[in-house]
């Protein structure tokens, strides 16, 4: 399992990503309603082959509106939930939404194919298809995802253990 941290990173490293981010900034400008954005934003993330999962979904809302970027740098913690989001378009159930507003926000964690057979023959692990994804192998966004602890990056380009 990889958690959404090492996801978000993972997602920042990817270029389409982040044309996407930038393409749906401008998206913004020439649409006057938020089911406009939404719906470009479904059709994106079946664009770049990611699956369907309201908390992927609201991340990508969310860093369009966000303004965390400052050349190479990132700074995730200013993306959160804006407050006039209408979190009626949110595919979540009331108890996830709860108070997201304003607070920061995270990608859906990503679960191997062999992660999710063992959840289905265990039933130990947890997994919420709202707030858990299955990425194939193939991926081009796993080639930047790493499992263990969220990596840290430097101004440098280095990469450093938190």
């Amino acid at each position: 399992m990889i958690t959404g941290k090492n996801f978000e990173i993972a997602l920042h490293r990817w270029d389409e990503w982040e044309k996407t981010i930038k393409e749906g900034r401008k998206v913004l400008h020439v649409t006057d309603k938020m089911e406009g954005l939404q719906s470009w934003v479904f059709d994106k993330l079946a664009t770049l082959a990611l699956p369907r999962c309201p908390f992927l979904e609201l991340y990508c809302i969310c860093c369009i509106f966000s303004d965390y970027d400052e050349g190479q740098r990132f700074y995730f913690d200013r993306i959160t939930v804006p407050d006039w989001l209408p979190l009626k378009f949110v595919k979540l159930g009331a108890d996830k939404i709860q108070d997201l507003h304003g607070k920061r926000i995270y990608p859906p964690e990503v679960w191997s194919d062999s992660d999710f057979a063992f959840w289905q023959r265990s039933q130990n692990a947890m997994f919420d298809s709202d707030t858990c994804i299955v990425i194939p192998k193939n991926h081009p966004v796993r080639l930047f995802m790493r499992r263990g602890r969220p990596l840290k990056i430097t101004p440098d380009a280095e990469t450093l253990l938190e």
